[in-house]
């Protein structure tokens, strides 16, 4: 188990170092994409966003398995552009100048690993606290009889392309309007705010 775990650790460390700089990539990428698709329709931009997530989630794990399997991500890459018949030798540098940057020390492995799981804890608790308050918010609303604003929501519903049923519901509280469900989707006003 501890060999297991000795060995883990700093790949997991160098995973999650890596993606600082590949999150960031990503999100820059997703940003310019996004700035250059501002009047594409909703659904092109949608995907970029669900790329960007994707290669967000993939590349931690890519870097992970480089790091397990003992890999060197520049010498993959090295073969690869030499397969294709491009030449990959080394720049000279003047100096020394261009160096490789030195590994995390093995004391401070243990840190990252352990502040990565707190963050990914804290964020957690909070997606599951606001998962909560809609499912109280859920069980809470209640439908108004004959509402004159479930007809209105019901003629908007197919103008805006929406093609099932969503239900409108009163809260008591709540400062805007919110909509909640995938499989059978609601929308919820605060009452005083229809009244």
């Amino acid at each position: 188990m501890t060999e297991a775990l000795a060995m883990l650790m700093p790949a997991l460390a160098l995973a999650l170092l890596h993606f600082l700089w590949q999150g960031a990539l990503v999100g820059l990428l997703a940003w310019l994409a996004l700035v250059l698709l501002s009047n594409a329709r909703p659904q092109a931009r949608y995907v970029v966003a669900c790329l960007a997530l994707l290669a967000c989630v993939l590349l931690p794990v890519w870097s992970l398995a480089q790091a397990l399997t003992g890999e060197d991500a520049a010498a993959v890459a090295r073969g690869a552009l030499a397969a294709g018949g491009i030449d990959t030798t080394m720049p000279a540098t003047q100096g020394g100048a261009l160096r490789v940057l030195p590994a995390p020390s093995v004391g401070a492995l243990p840190w990252i690993v352990a502040l990565w799981a707190a963050g990914v804890c804290l964020l957690s608790l909070r997606m599951a606290c606001g998962l909560l308050w809609v499912r109280r918010l859920c069980r809470d609303a209640h439908a108004e009889a004959g509402s004159r604003w479930q007809a209105c929501v019901d003629r908007l519903a197919p103008r805006l392309g929406i093609g099932r049923r969503v239900l409108l519901r009163l809260v008591d509280a709540g400062d805007s309007p919110v909509t909640a469900g995938w499989w059978r989707p609601w929308a919820a006003i605060r009452t005083q705010a229809w009244t």
